[in-house]
């Protein structure tokens, strides 16, 4: 009994696999649109199906369709890419050529299943011109052959350009067969149009054929029928025969690649009756492939499945007649590879046997063929040293085949070996440029197996997620097995999870902060092979994806198919980006052996930037799902208070201030956070609300490095306040960090940790036990002076007091030195009555040195941090209460923070201000 091996020779291990293309089916039955698989599913003839999308010119478009139901089921996937239909043209207007190459990038960088594309429709015709007006020759914008292989060529070189597409086959247009020429727009005749438009492009960047042909009429004789078409096209078939026409055209030096007949009916209404026409014209086409030496068409799809206007002629969806005449055709099994089964990655021929013969491939997926009498298949590729290689191998069921690897000498450096039908992988970093090789063994049992090999270079940078501040994982196995495993730069740790259970479907997310906005140049996924574990158990489907906050919402910014099981994946941006929160959303864990995950490694990589504020968000303490009492959290009663975001015992509610925050807090109870430090000495704020006054303290791997920090009442569960900053010094490196509550009467929304201690505390503060030095003051002209003064009963000792008299308003400013590119925190305590008068009291800062007439007279320039009127908040209740805001000071080093009280038409309320801070 064979013995299942995995061995690998491993430097630095990644490569690329983005869209796993499926095997390309034999069986030349088509449809036009979905839908007409359900024929060829109940004949087991599955064939082929083409897509026709309207994708528009917007290059900010990022859409696009999942393929992957049909390919996955076996059906080979065509996709022809339009700008729209109608008077929108198959291609826009050249001037926006640019932008519909970018939009179909994106288009195909978001829809995996297919890798075979056709830009635009029979573009010589004027129906398809952008801007026509019912086909008349003489409106819209005529897509010449120089339009049509300027537009291709920008489409083909934005295609290839993407991760994981660069053996896409990119297909020009299918030309409107039988159509005139138009000399005054600069259209020649439609054969003439075609093969001017392929030379043009040139062998390079033609990877198939695509040709329409009909019959005019529905009778099945017309199918063989040789009638000739009059001046110009004397030597051109009248009916089906057209296709030969067309094919006999194509230039020699494309004569090597796959032909398609993506288009045929009768002309004109379906005929509903089995007459024969189809099996004709299945017939037709097998003749043609039987015939040594022809350019073997590999598909014939009826047009159209689907009702689809165009005076709802051509579907056959409801034609019983017809869909009977298909399945008939059916029954004779016709193939595109005519005598045999060997087309070794799309070559029309036998993959070499030995090392000396290795068929040469360009990185991409593929198919091949072994057998009792066929046992081995080598493919070559060029790799330069450093560069990565990613190698994977799907057997057909009940067969058993073997992958290998060598370098440019022969040497055997890596191999997969796994017994019966497993997936087989290969992830090497190569020590040698020069051309390599594959090998497929057959082991036992025969047919086709699909294989993919990619050549890669690592995104250039760090591994910015071995830094990052902090994670938030959906759950783990074991302790062993937690989050943080994923960067800590080990193959044989793993981050492991199965909250839904193993059996049970359900996605798997991990969150990383960065700790700053970074440089983010690509990623690095190393799935279980690479940790030495089956490759079954490789991550099949995943995205990446960002935010601007560890609560998202979620952008992606990459999706991926690993449907052939490679050991990692690299995702590189063509150019970088800047980010901080970054989520890797597994949505399918294996390859369908389980609903575990097993993931080695993660890498983030790039440039990161300044280390800046990390905000932990209460509500986020370790572990989504699943997090255990007395690990990571503790909490004194049973059930989630608040009923929101989580299902633990960990009270849970929605908060004013955006998302939630953690309440019903008792003494004793505590909350657990995964934190990585990269300096030594931090300072702490936490943002709190509460009707009482408590005390909570930080522990860092269970030392406390706080002691008891005040938490003034607040005045409401929902009226927010920030702490002074509170220095604490650790280790740099991994920690756990326990927010531990010292008493009940309080609610926290989140806690702050800011490398350096900020001179012990706060940037500034003003007590108000004495009136500040004030940078400036200011009296409106139209009214008189408030009373300012220094008076005891403020919220801690005294506080500053403004009282009118009579009308007027009038302001104090003091300047503030802050240090630049900080996220900052202001906040004051403020009292004041509710006054039937005309009045405001205010208190706002503005970034830079401005005046207190500037706050009087511009107010609407500063930051409001609150402000009470008769006409807006009047008072709140002359009971002490905490205000606050948040900015960033950028390139500021000041910061101006003002106080105001004025009245119109009489005395205005004694109102106060005490304790601010800027921290």
């Amino acid at each position: 009994m064979k013995q299942g091996l995995l061995i690998f020779t491993v430097c630095a291990v990644l490569a690329l696999l983005v869209t796993a293309a499926s095997a390309d089916p034999y069986y030349i039955y088509a449809i036009h649109d979905p839908g007409g698989e359900v024929d060829m599913a109940a004949m087991g003839t599955k064939g082929w199906i083409v897509f026709t999308v309207a994708i528009g010119c917007n290059p900010n478009d990022y859409s696009g369709t999942d393929y992957t139901p049909y390919s996955n089921a076996g059906y080979g996937v065509i996709v022809r890419l339009n700008n729209g239909y109608g008077s929108d043209g198959t291609l826009p207007y050249q001037s926006q050529y640019q932008n519909f190459a970018q939009r179909c990038a994106n288009y195909v960088n978001a829809s995996p299943g297919c890798h075979i594309w056709i830009i635009g429709n029979e573009t010589n015709l004027p129906r398809e011109w952008p801007g026509n007006v019912n086909g008349d020759p003489n409106t819209g914008e005529p897509i010449t052959v120089s339009r049509y292989v300027d537009c291709y060529n920008r489409v083909y070189n934005a295609i290839k350009a993407l991760p994981g597409h660069s053996g896409d086959q990119i297909i020009p247009a299918p030309v409107g067969t039988w159509a005139p020429p138009y000399p005054a727009q600069g259209i020649e005749p439609f054969d003439e149009y075609w093969v001017n438009m392929l030379n043009a492009i040139g062998s390079t960047k033609v990877n198939g054929i695509a040709i329409h042909a009909y019959t005019h009429g529905t009778d099945p004789a017309l199918v063989f029928n040789e009638d000739l078409m009059g001046p110009p096209y004397e030597d051109i078939h009248y009916n089906f025969r057209v296709y030969k026409d067309l094919m006999n055209r194509v230039p020699t030096s494309m004569r090597g690649v796959p032909a398609y007949l993506t288009e045929t009916d009768q002309n004109g209404p379906w005929a509903d009756v089995n007459s024969g026409w189809v099996r004709n014209v299945y017939a037709e086409i097998n003749s043609w492939n039987q015939t040594p030496g022809t350019q073997k068409i590999r598909c014939v799809a009826l047009f159209r499945w689907q009702h689809a206007g165009e005076n709802d002629w051509y579907y056959i969806c409801d034609r019983n007649g017809v869909r009977q005449d298909w399945r008939d055709a059916m029954t004779y099994g016709y193939v595109w590879n005519v005598g045999g089964t060997q087309n070794d990655a799309n070559s029309g021929t036998d993959a070499g046997n030995t090392f000396s013969t290795a068929l040469s491939i360009s990185p991409g997926s593929y198919t091949g063929y072994v057998d009792g009498t066929d046992t081995n298949d080598y493919y070559k590729f060029s790799v330069t040293s450093g560069q990565v290689i990613n190698l994977a191998l799907s057997p057909p069921s009940g067969s058993d085949f073997d992958l290998y690897l060598y370098n440019p000498s022969g040497t055997q450096k890596a191999s997969s070996t796994q017994g019966g039908s497993n997936p087989e992988a290969i992830t090497f970093t190569a020590d040698a440029s020069g051309e390599w090789r594959l090998r497929v063994y057959r082991y036992s049992g025969s047919g086709t197996y699909n294989f993919c090999a990619y050549v890669n270079s690592i995104p250039s940078g760090s591994n910015l997620a071995a830094n990052a501040a902090t994670y938030l994982e959906c759950g783990h196995n074991l302790s062993d097995q937690r989050g943080k495993m994923i960067r800590d730069g080990s193959l044989s740790t793993k981050w492991c999870c199965l909250h839904n259970g193993i059996s049970t479907p359900g996605d798997h997310w991990i969150v990383f902060d960065l700790g700053n906005t970074a440089t983010v140049n690509g990623y690095v996924v190393k799935h279980a092979s690479m940790g030495g574990e089956y490759p079954y158990y490789n991550t099949k489907s995943f995205k990446i994806q960002s935010a601007s906050s560890m609560m998202g919402p979620w952008t992606d910014e990459f999706t991926v198919n690993n449907s052939l099981a490679v050991g990692s994946n690299i995702l590189t941006y063509g150019t970088p980006k800047s980010l901080r929160y970054i989520r890797l959303l597994v949505t399918q864990p294996t390859q369908g052996v389980d609903w575990a995950l097993r993931i080695p490694e993660f890498e983030i990589r790039g440039t990161a930037g300044s280390e800046s504020a990390v905000k932990f968000e209460a509500e986020n303490y370790d572990r989504f799902y699943g997090a255990v009492e007395g690990t990571e959290y503790h909490d004194t009663d049973t059930g989630n208070s608040g009923g929101q975001y989580r299902n633990q015992n960990v009270d849970i509610e929605t908060c004013s201030e955006g998302t939630y925050n953690v309440g019903w807090i008792y003494a004793g109870e505590w909350l657990l956070y995964p934190w990585k430090a990269l300096s030594t000495t931090y300072t702490l704020t936490i943002r709190y609300a509460g009707i009482s006054n408590g005390t909570c303290r930080l522990l860092v791997d269970g030392v406390d490095k706080t002691g008891a920090i005040s938490l003034p009442a607040t005045g409401g569960w929902q009226t927010w306040a920030t702490t002074a900053g509170k220095t604490i010094t650790v280790t740099a490196g991994e920690h756990d960090i326990k927010l531990q509550m010292d008493s009940t009467g309080f609610n926290v929304n989140y806690f702050t940790l800011t490398p350096g201690s900020g001179g012990g505390g706060p940037i500034a503060t003003e007590s108000f036990e004495s009136m500040p030095s004030w940078s400036s003051s200011f009296d409106a002209s139209w009214g008189s002076a408030a009373t300012w003064s220094i008076v005891s009963g403020g919220q801690s000792g005294n506080f500053l007091q403004a009282s009118r008299s009579s009308q007027g308003s009038s302001a104090k400013v003091k300047v503030y030195s802050v240090p630049t590119n900080t996220n900052i925190t202001v906040s004051v305590y403020m009292k004041c009555p509710s006054y039937s008068g005309t009045y405001w009291m205010e208190c706002a800062c503005k970034l830079g040195n401005y005046s207190a007439q500037d706050f009087d007279e511009n107010g609407g320039t500063w930051t409001m941090i609150k402000k009470f009127s008769n006409d807006t908040t009047n008072g709140n209740g002359n009971v002490w209460t905490q205000y606050s805001v948040s900015l960033n000071t950028g390139s500021n080093t000041q910061l101006s923070v003002g106080y105001k009280l004025g009245s119109s038409g009489g005395a205005g309320p004694t109102v106060g201000w005490d304790t601010m801070v800027i921290q």
